[in-house]
């Protein structure tokens, strides 16, 4: 796959400190097979944007980066947060998303799979009768994922 968003995940996922804080395992990328079954799963078969399929090729089996999800949860949390969490709320979302983050099944940083090639990440916070929806800080997955290298590469963020 060639690589156009992330050159700097590309670029560095090597050099990421292993053994102290983080993992000694070493970043691990999906094969296309699994990225268009995760695809026909949550995005009716559409491709993901291009930006979150370089991710997934990079590293979504492992990613190294200060997240809290890969592709053996991608999944399930995209469908728990979206039916169990949202649906049973009456919340509706009725456009494509994937989680690629959550903090402590509360907090979800996902992105909408109909915004192009490279979308801006958004956070949902839910607990109990509580729901909260915002814009990330990031204007696009690749400055998120970006910023996760930098910390990545200074042993920080986990």
């Amino acid at each position: 796959m060639e690589i156009n968003y992330l050159q700097n995940y590309n670029n560095n996922y090597n050099n990421f400190p292993r053994g102290k804080r983080r993992s000694n395992l070493k970043v691990e990328g999906c094969t296309i097979e699994e990225i268009e079954a995760l695809e026909e799963s949550l995005n009716n078969g559409n491709p993901f944007p291009k930006a979150f399929r370089e991710y997934l090729f990079i590293g979504g089996r492992y990613d190294g980066l200060p997240l809290q999800m890969g592709y053996s949860w991608m999944e399930r949390e995209t469908k728990a947060a979206k039916k169990g969490l949202l649906e049973n709320r009456g919340i509706q979302l009725d456009r494509p998303i994937v989680v690629y983050n959550q903090l402590d099944y509360e907090q979800y940083t996902f992105i909408y799979l109909d915004e192009g090639d490279n979308p801006q990440p958004w956070h949902c916070y839910i607990v109990d009768d509580e729901q909260t929806f915002w814009k990330g800080p990031f204007p696009s997955f690749k400055d998120n994922i970006d910023k996760m290298v930098e910390l990545a590469l200074k042993d920080l963020g986990l």
